[in-house]
Formats: structure tokens, C-alpha cells, sequence
């Protein structure tokens, strides 16, 4: 999982694992069942690369609350347009059974049985199931648009529970945390919310307490408190309403200290307890405990009317961070602490007091079995960001703590034994499964037995008491994506995609998909070659790639490096089947051996990239082995062009973008168009969309009306008018403006989330399109409706020696021709022949062409589907493998040049006669040998300098057969 805290003396925790993983380079047959597994928690270096990825560059701090700017704006724009004007329609495509990190979670006391449940999800909103206990429960998520999904805690009045509240955005430092709109509240029992305007963050109106919402509770009385983070060190703490959110007090944090609010307890007799601190570095920042009893009355809660309780720590520490409460339900002074040292990120102790909180007993945290290693911190060193305690509501002996895993105590927390395990392995016995990283943990309806707990993994449920859990995630898509990856064939359902704590998952069926899991740890990069999809490629975090050469039904084959970023950019080159991918400061790394051999990591250092660190790849898809590499924080240099990308001696250009300071988050080159670049940047503050239409010798800004917003990716849109589609924190927007102009920029989100939108992905095929999202799974679109021809399918086979290619169409608008291309090597592409098309039409129609000369080898086949007007696009590859006639000569240099090398498996005897023709059948070249004494002759074309580029006919005539072949002019 990816923690990504932002204290950098820590190392990562996977140095075990890259050991692990280069141990298995050397054995590429090794099944990743056998490993280690990859760790879904630890310390994560990540949050540098975050902040550098997203910061104001002006400012050198992440001013999120434009986000909430951006939001108005589009959502002016959808009602002004009520449709988007390129008319994406988006599917959902799940997962259906994988959940994602979920710190809320509330019992509906609006059902007396318990069995109605609300979950908020740090990305997905909120999602209601009213049949929980059942093995049938189903999900359904409240509000897809609402102005922030990032829901951090759910609280609800007591004594009119119709009435609830929801605190956005996650303030625990984990740097994918997305900050939140304030809270937001329903009158309704939960099915519409809004926001308070109270709340909302708004610098301009003073309004800055409100970017986290760490908990909210809410007391017979109806008064409101909200925990908070705010937008500096002294604007959040302890907030009271007593007007249902109207307005609100800060009670606790007044002067500047204690001013970051965390966990909010009501103990059974109505006192309460709050703490403040996080990840505190001085005494006025550091962790508290403070108490206000109900003996107070009115007075309780209010500013000034709170006692700091907070246990003397350790001999020798200085205080606290962060620190977790619970308080007994059956005993109203039974109060337990998880505490976080002061210097560190792991806990340093526990404390109990059975008198409200007077006298404090400390208490050693207890050891944990990880992996078959016995630890002594139960959070691995991540206190900060998983840590949640919890008693049964019945017995104050019988507590849960949850950190990586989950512990039991039935002494009331005196010792404790582990209750769960996030790993599969054996080693420490056979706990029941939960998900890494624990978040919260409620008993429903005041029941002993039937018992929640959330995590990164999304919830749990045991009907036990802890002695078994089942998951409850199905249909609650919640997954938070870095990347995905689209299978080739046209119509086709695989997808690939990285997912963050929950490994890399396959997609294998239409509309919302049961996924499975193609390799674990946290899911990063993936990739499925676009020629032959036998080679899948997924990514754990830094430079681990694991390799399938079998369509995905397994990836045995690995390379690692710990390298690159934490989840390291990369594009695949499907031609020369190398990845490449990010690595250290001033070069990039190559993954070669993909399709065959030991997978090995090259590491290239090109001159031009002297300390300089790569953040985004793209392969041409127009010209062999050409490679852009972004580069983040330089206004002179921040586009390269490596040219013999695949080669010792690469050569680099820089194609950069004047001025254009920040982080390049993508790069895209137009399918047939190799001079049209588009480049993003995932910067606030900074110029985010800039186009090329001559290779980068110059660039335009194109953003145009966009808003000041994250764009984390963009490609260009197989439409005739150039459209753009970007992938930004408030979903997918588009531009239909001419290219090289500013954009008119619109949200274009119909069927999707308004949620942080990471990775787009496009299939020329068929033209979908695929977006990983932040919070709510994957989505495709079909952008076939906008295109003058609907390609429903191209494939191939082999018959009689011949190779069959068949195509079908379910529309054609102004179509000219299919130009049927070939290639030897998947790279360099000569027309075979061309096809009339049938220029208009709303009926299925089919297509065929036979290549009666196949050569023996790999065949590559795709369309060129040309307008009548000029404009084109390409069709999926089809490859065709063919082993050819026995004892058919092969064709050495194949393409050739000046002459043409062909071996004999055996010996011809008598003359043997070899022709060259065109493609209209023109003899360009006619060569007798006799008494052929060596396997191997030369056929030497005299004047191959005035041959076009164009695919030939070699036909060799021996005595008793005759052969033809395809060759190719270079």
C-alpha cells in the first residue's frame, strides 16, 4: 500500500523483497506464487514525489483549495452544456470485488436491525448497503458528483438520526490523500448530502479550518464537534456547533497549539475525550488527551472547559504524535490510548486508566508476527496512518487494536494476541484474512458478535466476535488506480491495472468485473504489448516488473531494480519489445528480454539528462525506436527525443517547451502524424496543455479556459477534428478547439465519478478508451459513434498456406480505402493492397484480403482506414505465424538493401533460377546459378538504389519446385 509518508530518513521497506525479487532473476522460470509476497503496507518514500508532482512551483506548497475553484467551474460548465460536447459516455468497469481504503464507517440507527450500513471511501464518496449481514448485501453508492469524494469519517445525530454528517479529505500525511470540501451534511437519512457552507474551504472567505476532517461526533444534545486539519499549522484543532453546522467555535487550539485535531470519543456516561497532534515536531504540536465530563452541563465542550489528561510519556521521550483513543461502551471510565513516539513513526506505548483518564497505567505494545518474523510494532513503522482501537460494546475486558494487522485482548488490553493477517503465507499460523492497514473497527447494534472493520482493503465482516471474516466489498467500487492497460483486439474486455495497496488486476469481462489478480504488492505501471498481447508486463513499486508470455494467465518471469520512482513512469515499445522505464538521476532504465531470456534492466545515460530525473516516457508509435522522455523542474530542458532508443549509442535531442517549469506528467505523439505532440503538466500554478504540430521545434499553450488543476495525462483522440482528452483530479475533460489553438476545455464525465483521474488509455481498434481513476476503479468509453468508420473487427488466419485477413465494419461516413499493410518485424509497415470501402453505410459490412505469399516467420498485418478526405487511422495488429513449406529456402536479409541472402536447407540440384518482381508484376531482376555448392547464395540487385520502399516477389525455381516469397525494400 502506499503510505507515501513525507519523512525522508526513512529507508523503504522493501529492501528484503528487491533481494527476493534479484535472486529470482537469475531462475525466469520461477512462479511468483513461491516468492516473498510483496508487502501491501510499509513506510513509503513517496510523498516527495507527490508534492513535487502536484506543488505550486511560485509557492512551493500544494494549494488544493483551487480544487474546490476548479469544481464550481465545472460544474457550471455541465449545467451550462448539460451535455459535454464530445458526448463520452462512460461504463463502469469495477472492480466488483476488490474495495479500497476506507477510514468511515456507520451502523444506521434508522434500522433497528443493524443491518444497514454507510462506508466512505478516501476517493470514492459514499456508499450505503441495507442488507449487510446477508450473504446477498449489495452496494449502492449515494452520489457520484458530489463536490468531494474524499470521505474521512460519518457521524449521526443520536436522537434524530435522519439527520447525519460526513468529514471530507484525509489528513494523515499519506501524500495521495485527497484534501476534502469541508463537511458536508444530510437531513435525510443519508440519500442526498450537502455540503455546509460553513465548512467549505475558501481562502478568500476566511473559511481554512476545514481541509481535513479528521472525525465528528455528535451528542444527545445535537451539538456537533468536527476534528480538523487546516491549511497551516494554527487553523485547524477542535470545532463545536450547536446550531447543526451553521456556524462553529473552535474550543481547542485557540493560540496556536493544538491545532490539529484527530480522534473524538463520547464515553458511555457522556464525558469526552479528543486528541490533537499528528505528526507534531514541538511541544505545542505534539499529541494531547483532553477530557470535558458531562458534569459540566451546558458549560461542556465549550473553550476553556477542557482538561489536558494526557499520560507522562516514556523516561527519556519528549511527548507524543499521533495518538489513538477508545472509550469502554459498558464501562464509562474504562479509556485506552495508542500512543506514536515522538521522533518516530512507530507506536512506543499503550495506556489505560479505569478512572476517566485521572491515573494512567502504561502498557507494552505487544509483538506481531509478520511473514514469519516476530516484530515488536504492530503498525510497521506507519503509526501515523494505521491506527485504530476499539472495545466490545459488552465486556470492557474483550478490545481490538488495529494497525498493519489486527490484535485481541481479553484482558482489557493488559497483553494481546493477533486476531488476522494481511499475508497468505503460513508462517505465523492461520489468523483469518483481513486486508493490510486497519482504519476502524464498530459492533453493530450493540451486539458482541457481529463485528466491522475497514482497511485498505475495504471492509470486513465477522458475525463472530473476530473468529472469522468475510469481505464485504462486492459492487463497492472504491479502488484507487495509479495505471491501466488495454488489450489490442478490437471489442476485446482484458484490461490490466495497477491499484494502490491491492496488486495489479486483470479485467476479463464487460460492464463491472470480478477481477483477478495478476501479482501483488501495490500496483503501479502495467502494460500489454499492442502487436502480440502474449507479452504482459505488470509493476510493484520502484523498478519490479513482472513479465507474462502467455496472454496474462500467469506472470512467472521478473526484473528488478529499486530505482525510479515509488510508482515509476514507463512506456512499452510493442515493436521492439522493450520497456522503458524511470531509474536514477540522469538516466533511464531499458527492460530488455521481454519476449525471450532473462529479463534484465539496462540502465542508459543519455548527456542531455545529467541531473536530470525522468518523470513520463512515450514510445512514437510512428517511428521505430524513437523515445520521449519527460523531465521534471527545468525551464530549458524538459523534453528529450531519444532517437536508436534500443541501441548502445542512443541519440538525444532536446524538444523542449520554453518556460514550461513543473512536473511533465505525459506525452503523446498522433497515431500517423509523427510531427503532432502533446505535452502535460500535473503542476497547480502552471501552464498544464501544450501542443506541437512540428516535433517540438516549437509549442503552443493550449489550455486555454481550463482550471487551475492537476493534469495527470493526456492523449490525443482518434477524431477528425484533433480533439484532446486530459485526465485531471476532477475527472476527464476534453477540448474540440483546432490544434494549436487555446482550448475551450469542458468536463466530460456523463456515466463516470467526479474523482481523481490518473492514467488515460486508448484502443485505436475499435477506439475505446480507458481511465484508471483515483477512487472509483476503471472506466471505458467507446469513441466509435464520433468516427466516420466503425470498426467491429480485424483478424487473420492461416489457410492453405495463405494468409486470410477478414475486417468488418458496423458504419462507414465518407470512407475512401483500407490500405492492408505488412511488416517482417512489427516496425517498418509497406502496402500490400488496397481495398475501396464502401463510402457510406449503416449496415454491417465484411472485408477480405488473401496474402498468398506469406513468409515463413512472423507476418504483422494491420488497416489503414483513409477518408475521403484524406484523414486516417490504424486498426489493431494482426500477427500471422507461419512455418513455411519443408525445405523452403529462407530468406536471410529480409528486408534487403543491395542484395538479397537466401539458405537452402538442402542442396538444389541442377540450375536453379531466381526472379525479382514488383507489384504489378515487373521482373526486376532475373539470376541463373548452376552446381550450387554452399547453402547459402546472393541474388545482387544492381540498381536497388531506385527501388521504392515497397514489398517484392522473390520466386526461386529449382529443378523440381518452385518458391515464392514476400521481401521487403528498405
Amino acid at each position: 500500500m502506499i503510505k507515501r509518508s513525507f519523512f525522508r530518513f526513512f529507508i523503504f521497506f522493501v529492501l528484503i523483497t528487491f533481494a527476493s525479487c534479484s535472486s529470482r532473476q537469475q531462475n525466469p522460470t520461477q512462479s511468483n506464487a513461491t516468492e516473498v509476497e510483496n508487502e501491501q503496507d510499509g513506510m513509503e518514500q513517496y510523498y516527495e514525489y507527490i508534492f513535487n508532482k502536484t506543488k505550486d512551483p511560485a509557492l512551493n506548497t500544494i494549494p488544493s483549495e483551487r480544487l474546490a475553484f476548479a469544481q464550481l467551474e465545472a460544474d457550471r460548465r455541465s449545467n451550462l452544456l448539460h451535455r459535454t460536447s464530445s458526448n463520452l459516455t462512460w461504463t463502469e468497469r469495477g472492480p466488483n470485488n476488490i474495495g479500497g481504503r476506507t477510514r468511515a464507517v456507520l451502523e444506521d440507527k434508522n434500522d433497528v436491525t443493524g443491518n444497514t450500513i454507510f462506508a466512505g471511501s478516501v476517493g470514492g464518496g459514499i456508499w450505503k448497503c441495507t442488507n449487510f449481514k446477508s450473504s446477498g448485501y449489495s452496494w449502492a453508492k449515494m452520489n457520484d458528483h458530489m463536490e468531494n469524494l474524499a470521505i474521512s469519517c460519518i457521524a449521526q445525530n443520536p436522537t434524530t438520526p435522519s439527520i447525519m454528517y460526513a468529514g471530507t479529505g484525509e489528513g494523515f500525511s499519506n501524500a495521495d490523500a485527497i484534501r476534502g470540501g469541508g463537511i458536508f451534511k444530510s437531513i435525510d437519512g443519508g440519500t442526498t448530502w450537502q455540503p455546509l457552507p460553513s465548512t467549505i474551504p475558501n481562502p478568500s472567505l476566511g473559511n481554512i479550518s476545514f481541509y481535513y476532517v479528521q472525525d465528528i461526533a455528535v451528542t444527545v444534545a445535537g451539538d456537533v464537534y468536527a476534528t480538523s486539519k487546516g491549511s497551516s499549522s494554527c487553523d485547524g484543532g477542535v470545532f463545536k456547533s450547536i446550531d447543526g453546522g451553521d456556524s462553529w467555535t473552535k474550543v481547542i487550539g485557540a493560540s496556536c497549539n493544538y491545532c490539529t485535531g484527530n480522534d473524538f470519543k463520547i464515553a458511555a456516561n457522556g464525558d469526552l475525550y479528543v486528541t490533537t497532534g499528528l505528526q507534531g515536531g514541538s511541544p505545542g504540536t505534539y499529541g494531547r488527551v483532553f477530557k470535558s465530563p458531562a458534569s459540566l452541563g451546558t458549560a461542556q465542550g465549550d473553550a476553556g472547559q477542557w482538561t489536558d489528561i494526557t499520560p507522562a510519556a516514556p523516561i527519556g521521550e519528549s511527548g507524543f504524535r499521533r495518538i489513538e483513543l477508545a472509550c469502554s461502551p459498558s464501562s464509562a471510565t474504562d479509556v485506552y490510548l495508542l500512543c506514536q513516539k515522538y521522533n518516530s513513526s512507530g507506536v512506543t506505548m499503550f495506556y489505560k486508566s479505569l478512572d476517566g483518564g485521572t491515573n494512567w497505567t502504561p502498557v507494552n505494545v505487544p509483538n506481531w508476527c509478520d511473514q514469519g518474523t516476530i516484530k515488536t510494532d504492530f503498525t510497521r513503522g506507519q503509526a501515523w496512518y494505521d491506527l485504530i482501537a476499539a472495545y466490545s460494546p459488552t465486556n470492557s475486558n474483550r478490545l481490538f487494536i488495529g494497525g498493519v494487522d489486527l490484535m485481541r485482548s481479553t484482558d482489557g488490553g493488559q497483553t494481546f494476541v493477533q486476531a488476522s493477517k494481511w499475508s497468505g503465507s503460513s508462517s505465523c499460523g492461520s489468523y483469518p484474512y483481513i486486508h493490510a492497514d486497519i482504519h476502524n473497527i464498530i459492533f453493530l447494534n450493540g451486539s458482541l458478535n457481529d463485528m466491522v472493520v475497514t482497511c485498505d482493503g475495504g471492509i470486513f465482516y465477522s458475525p463472530d466476535g473476530g473468529i472469522t471474516y468475510t469481505n464485504r466489498n462486492s459492487n463497492y467500487n472504491v479502488t484507487q488506480y495509479y495505471a491501466v492497460a488495454i488489450h489490442p483486439t478490437a471489442g476485446s474486455n482484458y484490461m490490466l491495472a495497477g491499484a494502490q495497496d491491492n496488486g495489479s488486476h486483470r479485467f476479463t469481462n464487460p460492464g463491472v468485473n470480478f477481477v483477478t489478480t495478476a501479482s501483488g504488492g501495490d500496483g503501479a505501471f502495467c502494460f500489454i504489448d499492442q502487436i502480440d498481447p502474449t507479452y504482459q508486463i505488470t509493476s510493484y513499486v520502484y523498478s519490479n516488473y513482472y513479465i507474462s508470455r502467455n496472454g496474462g494467465a500467469s506472470f512467472d518471469y521478473n526484473a528488478s531494480s529499486s530505482a525510479g520512482n515509488f510508482i515509476n513512469p514507463g512506456d512499452y515499445d510493442s515493436r521492439s519489445k522493450i520497456l522503458y522505464c524511470g531509474n536514477s538521476t540522469g538516466k533511464f532504465g531499458r527492460v530488455i528480454n521481454i519476449a525471450s531470456g532473462i529479463p534484465t534492466i539496462e540502465t542508459v545515460s543519455p548527456s542531455l539528462m545529467i541531473s536530470k530525473n525522468a518523470t513520463t516516457f512515450k514510445v512514437d508509435p510512428n517511428t521505430i525506436n524513437r523515445l520521449y522522455i519527460g523531465l521534471g523542474y527545468s525551464s530549458s530542458l524538459n523534453i528529450l527525443r531519444v532517437d536508436d532508443a534500443n541501441t548502445t549509442s542512443p541519440i538525444t535531442s532536446s524538444v523542449s517547451i520554453p518556460g514550461a517549469y513543473g512536473n511533465l506528467s505525459s506525452i503523446d505523439v498522433e497515431i500517423g502524424d509523427p510531427s503532432h505532440l502533446l505535452a502535460t503538466l500535473s503542476n497547480y500554478g502552471v501552464t498544464s496543455v501544450y501542443e506541437s504540430t512540428d516535433g517540438g521545434t516549437s509549442w503552443s499553450n493550449i489550455e486555454g479556459d481550463l482550471p487551475d488543476m492537476p493534469v495527470n495525462s493526456g492523449v490525443f483522440l482518434p477524431l477528425g477534428d484533433k480533439r484532446i482528452a486530459l485526465a485531471t483530479e476532477l475527472g476527464v475533460w476534453t477540448t474540440g478547439s483546432a490544434a494549436g489553438t487555446p482550448g475551450t476545455w469542458v468536463p466530460d464525465n456523463d456515466g463516470m465519478a467526479n474523482v481523481s483521474s490518473d492514467m488515460l488509455k486508448l484502443r485505436i481498434s475499435d477506439s475505446t478508451l480507458a481511465v484508471a481513476t483515483h477512487g472509483r476503479g476503471v472506466f471505458t468509453t467507446s469513441l466509435s459513434a464520433a468516427l466516420p468508420l466503425k470498426l467491429i473487427s480485424f483478424t487473420g488466419n492461416i489457410q492453405s498456406q495463405e494468409g486470410v485477413l477478414n475486417w468488418k465494419t458496423a458504419s462507414e461516413s465518407n470512407t475512401s480505402h483500407f490500405a492492408v499493410e505488412k511488416s517482417l518485424d512489427g516496425k517498418e509497415y509497406v502496402v500490400l493492397a488496397n481495398v475501396n470501402a464502401a463510402g457510406n453505410s449503416n449496415r454491417l459490412k465484411t472485408y477480405q484480403y488473401i496474402d498468398k505469399e506469406l513468409t515463413p516467420g512472423k507476418n504483422y498485418f494491420r488497416l489503414k482506414m483513409i477518408d475521403k478526405d484524406g484523414k486516417f487511422t490504424y486498426s489493431n495488429i494482426v500477427l500471422l505465424k507461419y512455418e513455411g513449406i519443408k525445405n523452403m529456402p529462407k530468406i536471410i536479409t529480409n528486408p534487403f538493401r543491395n542484395y538479397i541472402d537466401i539458405r537452402f536447407a538442402k542442396l538444389p540440384e541442377g540450375e536453379v533460377t531466381m526472379q525479382l518482381t514488383n507489384a504489378s508484376g515487373a521482373v526486376i531482376k532475373t539470376q541463373r546459378f548452376t552446381n550450387i555448392s554452399q547453402n547459402t547464395v546472393r541474388l545482387e540487385v544492381g540498381n536497388a538504389k531506385l527501388l521504392s520502399k515497397s514489398v517484392y516477389s522473390l520466386s526461386i525455381f529449382t529443378n523440381t519446385n518452385k518458391y515464392t516469397q514476400q521481401v521487403f525494400k528498405e
